[in-house]
């Protein structure tokens, strides 16, 4: 995870409110694996409290993302 001073700088968005869709750099994105299975997930939008329901393997795509082991139990 950046810092928010850092994901502002390289995303353009607000602490908060940092999307993996439409940033100004690419930046690298991971999905927890426990999230693939699911229906549709919920994720930020650009905006805080802006969100897109979404299948996981659609967002997957959508922004490149790797899918790891990252959740804790």
């Amino acid at each position: 995870m950046m810092n928010p001073e850092k994901a502002q700088e390289l995303t353009g968005f607000q602490s908060g409110g940092t999307s993996p869709f439409g940033s100004k750099t690419l930046i690298p994105v991971v999905i927890s694996q426990d999230a693939m299975p699911r229906e549709h997930v919920y994720i930020n939008a650009g905006g805080q409290g802006f969100v897109v329901r979404i299948t996981p393997a659609d967002a997957q795509r959508a922004t490149d993302a790797k899918v790891a082991d990252i959740a804790a139990d």
